[in-house]
């Protein structure tokens, strides 16, 4: 059984679970962006406040390219809790998709100014210059 599988038997026998969060990352890491996306839809139905099933949208909806509503979705997450890691490097993400690498940057920077130590950032300021000189600033 993979582990699609699984997760849909999982979320089947009880449809209430915040399981559905895993398997929608695991329908988005299968190149199955529109399933990942109608399973958080489907969960934040019974979750709305679910902020790791929020980010999971966003980037489900970053990979079919509907940046917009990406963004509105990190900016949700965003709003309730303005520290919230992923949505803060997402949301520079979609910015820089639309075409707004000004504001992606400030949005990596803030990422930075709030999370200075973490190992997983190490490269984020590289790509920070990159952006930066690729606009033109």
């Amino acid at each position: 059984m993979s582990r699609i599988e699984d997760l849909e038997k999982r979320l089947s026998a009880d449809p209430n679970s915040k399981i559905f969060v895993q398997l929608a990352e695991e329908y988005r890491k299968a190149g199955l962006p529109e399933d990942a996306i109608a399973t958080c839809r489907d969960g934040l139905e019974k979750h709305p406040n679910y902020f790791s099933a929020r980010v999971a949208l966003g980037r489900a909806l970053l990979e079919i390219n509907a940046l917009e509503e990406a963004r509105a979705e990190f900016e949700k997450v965003l709003k309730a809790d303005p520290a919230h890691r992923n949505a803060l490097y997402n949301r520079g993400i979609a910015l820089l998709q639309m075409g707004r690498g000004r504001d992606a940057i400030a949005a990596w920077e803030e990422l930075l100014k709030r999370y200075p130590a973490d190992p997983q950032l190490q490269g984020l300021r590289a790509r920070i210059e990159q952006v930066r000189a690729t606009a033109g600033k």
